[in-house]
């Protein structure tokens, strides 16, 4: 994917962005959820922390194991999958925060369990079928979209809004913004 070291280079340097590729997934996730751990444990206040996860699908590391059922057998260590879990439904009360890109429903659904796709406040949805649509944000909307078009849903919204994605920020943009991050 031409765009797949976009995020490396130009997220990675700003403040609080953890930025893994599906090498070193395990190791940036083990990292996470010790500061989870951490940020559940004091009751101080840390700055925000962004996890960006660009082609969910490529991470065969996160995806649900089929024979566990969901459990954990009692002192092994929590695998990947289940970490990413834990991130996705613990982190965002803790100030750690995801920001998730896949390529199709079924592929998000072999790592992201039904109930957990609640723990997304925000979506951006292009256009795809009115099953995957209700299954997403419980409306059929996305189906109808055109070309260059696509959706924000967001928890706090009745009705989803349409709107036309623009191309990535400039690096001197995101310069501007990581400087004032840093102050």
């Amino acid at each position: 994917d031409p765009l797949a070291g976009w995020f490396r280079e130009r997220l990675g340097p700003l403040p609080g962005v953890h930025i893994a590729g599906p090498r070193d997934v395990a190791d940036a996730l083990r990292d996470l959820a010790a500061e989870l751990e951490r940020r559940a444990d004091e009751t101080v206040t840390a700055d925000p922390v962004l996890l960006v996860v660009y082609g969910l699908h490529r991470f065969k590391d996160l995806r649900k194991s089929d024979d566990d059922f969901g459990f954990n057998r009692s002192g092994a260590e929590a695998n990947p999958a289940q970490r990413f879990a834990a991130l996705l439904r613990d982190g965002p009360t803790a100030g750690i925060h995801s920001v998730v890109w896949c390529d199709t429903l079924v592929n998000l659904q072999r790592v992201v369990e039904r109930s957990t796709l609640r723990e997304f406040e925000m979506k951006g949805l292009f256009q795809m079928g009115a099953n995957d649509s209700s299954t997403l944000i419980d409306s059929p909307a996305a189906a109808r979209l055109g070309v260059n078009r696509a959706l924000f849903a967001h928890e706090e919204l009745s009705a989803p809004e349409k709107f036309r994605p623009y191309s990535l920020p400039e690096a001197d943009w995101l310069g501007t913004v990581a400087q004032s991050l840093t102050k």
